[in-house]
């Protein structure tokens, strides 16, 4: 795609709505989550100011309202939900953007790890703020779910809904129709169709590969034949974690059996279905026969909004995106079988369609739909044959049509590599190397198409497609690799690679620093955000899932052997107008990008904290970002000196608050001190911070109170 230039507006922090700025802001302890506690929110008369909504979005996880307004709906989600889980793509968007644009909202099932799961906004204009809006009602069932009267009730709902049938997550003529539960009814049973058989996640021979439907949630009781009892029955889960086997997304009753599936069977093999979210999964069965079901994520699901950790950074992967949007850029062609499915056909001399040339192309792997996890497919060619001549390294991976794709080196030397393959006459019919051919192939570029047809397709996801083929939610960013020049071999791991990181930043213009500035943070370790209980559910005594760790995102080994992540801010310098720096405005909007996966260009630090390291038992540590006027304005100290040689080439500043280990949302980050005195924020006063480790803790009332600089009587 051709590099596009725009006359940008920037987007600083002033978009954001606010009051004027007060010398002591209010104190960033409201909405905050007290254990188990169901929180109510009520509107408060104190507007949040811009860093007030900042401390938010950065520690999100101390709050039951979602810290930003939903921007976009995915897989099925809409504004109807009572919860959702939001994320925001690392480094895409300042967080004044984020706060404008809103987050990528989710159903509140099956969230990935670093999803925050929140309570939704009920404002979506764009002038409203996390505390303008109202949060679970006290008396709404699922702020009950504890409550075994309130949650029988309830589940007579499901008696007199309507059908709203899976199949798509557009929604019916009148919207979605849920229970107050978030039950919706649907044709067939459970026990039909695709999905039916979630199991099979690895091949004969394998660890996992004797693991049953039992093993990834699913429960089947006995002497059940009333629709509300199953439901009631389904309800006992919903404190369940996920490697309990999650909450119940489906159930069903069929010859006086419940049926319960849970979130973790969206983790399970799906066959053409793997990664598609609930809304998409169909069951078949006698017409007399239904099933009810709750919106939940596929496994897939935001796939194009993560990366590939670790993986890619050990092992030399090159991400391949455009600067005229965030959308996965190309797709690599469909080759080979899919497996475990059909492994047999490859490595076994025995299979009636015994043929190693299936594998050795490429693959798809039915049962991964994390990007992270098709690298390490791809990289040890998981399940693979090997010891034939033709059998050559994995060089491109990606998340297609929700399932992973792995393309190997014998797809590009046997149509690409020799002189006299391409279609036309042009550079395309020349010897090309994977690089040259991935190049001319991901820009879809005539010059990659081959004389036999053998180039497969190559044409990029669609925003806002309605079909699950072309739907970009469905799809990761294309990763690939090559031979070094020098050696022609490819690169060996580099354990020591820079480790991925999750990034929220703020952008600054030169004038904004010369006061100086002083921002301190007390860090800490979220690695299952999920694991929030908003709604009152009781702890489960449910087992844990045998499947769960077979089934879990790419477990890399994160900063450290004791360390998941470890926290820096950093002060950067750099002009996203020009294109060529680390950040960049990406398309019409401006939006600023700041991936931390692209490793090919120099970033300007100009001053930095120390590293922080939270402990992985919920310990925190502080770290501190600061200078002064005179050292900003000194030209012969460190941060002076690179200050204003960078205000002299009229480069912007970005302070990047950046959680450094797994490339996920696993760090909450509480600013306890935020003073740029030239944009006239200061830091809350110490004294608005006592009362923090008080708040929330009154179990008989389930009410927080507010803690602000207006002395009101407002309460959460």
């Amino acid at each position: 795609a051709s590099v596009r230039r725009h006359n940008r507006q920037r987007a600083t922090r002033r978009d954001m709505p606010s009051s004027t700025m007060r010398s002591t802001r209010r104190a960033f302890v409201v909405a905050l989550l007290a254990g188990s506690a169901t929180v109510a929110f009520s509107q408060n008369a104190t507007e949040c100011d811009e860093q007030c909504v900042a401390d938010a979005m950065l520690n999100k996880g101390s709050l039951a309202l979602c810290p930003a307004k939903c921007g976009t709906y995915r897989a099925g989600a809409d504004t109807s939900n009572l919860m959702v889980c939001q994320y925001f793509g690392s480094g895409r968007g300042s967080i004044a953007q984020r706060s404008t644009d809103g987050a990528t909202c989710m159903p509140a099932y099956n969230c990935r790890e670093d999803w925050n799961l929140c309570v939704q906004w009920n404002n979506n204009t764009a002038n409203a703020t996390i505390f303008d809006q109202d949060g679970l009602a006290a008396d709404a069932p699922m702020a009950n779910v504890g409550n075994a009267t309130a949650v029988r009730a309830a589940c007579e709902d499901i008696t007199s809904l309507a059908t709203q049938t899976t199949g798509s997550a557009t929604p019916p003529s009148g919207g979605w129709a849920p229970t107050s539960l978030g039950w919706h009814k649907g044709e067939g049973n459970i026990g039909c169709g695709w999905g039916s058989t979630y199991g099979d996640m690895v091949p004969d021979g394998y660890d996992g590969a004797d693991l049953v439907l039992s093993d990834y949630g699913r429960v089947e009781i006995s002497g059940v034949s009333d629709v509300v009892d199953c439901c009631v029955k389904a309800m006992e889960y919903e404190g369940a974690t996920m490697a309990q086997g999650g909450k119940a997304i489906r159930f069903d009753v069929l010859n006086n059996v419940c049926r319960i599936d849970r979130e973790m069977m969206m983790k399970g093999n799906l066959d053409s279905s793997t990664g598609f979210s609930m809304a998409y999964l169909a069951p078949c069965g006698d017409d007399d026969e239904f099933f009810y079901w709750r919106h939940a994520a596929g496994n897939a699901d935001g796939a194009s909004l993560g990366s590939a950790g670790s993986c890619a950074a050990r092992f030399n992967f090159t991400k391949v995106t455009s600067s005229e949007n965030f959308l996965p850029m190309a797709r690599l062609p469909q080759l080979g079988i899919e497996v475990p499915n059909h492994i047999g056909i490859c490595n076994d001399p025995a299979h009636a369609e015994y043929d190693v040339e299936q594998c050795q192309f490429g693959v798809q792997y039915n049962s991964i739909s994390d990007p992270e996890q098709c690298c390490e497919a791809c990289e040890s060619l998981k399940w693979l044959p090997s010891g034939d001549t033709q059998d050559t390294p994995c060089v491109a991976f990606q998340i297609v049509h929700g399932r992973c794709q792995i393309v190997r080196e014998k797809h590009f030397t046997d149509r690409y590599g020799a002189a006299g393959l391409g279609r036309y006459s042009g550079v395309g019919n020349g010897a090309l190397s994977i690089t040259q051919a991935m190049e001319l192939c991901a820009t879809e570029n005539s010059e990659c198409e081959r004389a036999d047809d053998s180039h497969g397709h190559w044409g990029s996801c669609t925003e806002g497609a309605s079909d699950t083929a072309n739907m970009c939610e469905y799809y990761s960013f294309l990763y690939y690799r090559d031979r070094l020049a020098a050696t022609n071999e490819f690169p060996e791991e580099n354990a020591n690679a820079t480790k991925p990181s999750y990034v929220s930043f703020d952008v600054f213009e030169p004038a904004e620093l010369s006061g100086g500035m002083n921002i301190t943070i007390n860090a800490t370790l979220v690695e299952l955000r999920t694991n929030k209980n908003l709604t009152g559910a009781l702890e489960s005594d449910a087992a844990d899932s045998s499947a769960y760790n077979l089934t879990r995102a790419a477990n890399n080994t994160g900063y450290n052997d004791t360390n998941p992540a470890c926290v820096r801010i950093r002060l950067y310098a750099s002009d996203p107008d020009e294109g060529t720096a680390f950040l960049d405005s990406v398309g019409d909007n401006g939006t600023y990008s700041m991936d931390p996966e692209n490793a090919t260009v120099t970033k300007d630090i100009v001053a930095e904290s120390a590293l922080c390291c939270p402990s992985a038992d919920g310990g925190g540590c502080e770290l501190e970002l600061s200078f002064t006027e005179e050292e900003a304005s000194n030209e012969t100290s460190g941060v002076g000196r690179r200050l204003l040689a960078a205000a002299s080439e009229g480069k912007r500043f970005v302070v990047a608050y950046e959680c450094e280990g797994t490339g996920g949302d696993v760090c909450d980050l509480q600013r306890t001190g935020y003073d740029v005195p030239n944009i006239g924020a200061s830091p809350p006063a110490a004294d608005e911070f006592a009362e923090v480790a008080g708040v929330g803790t009154d179990d008989d009332d389930n009410v927080l109170d507010v803690v602000d600089d207006d002395d009101d009587d407002n309460v959460l």
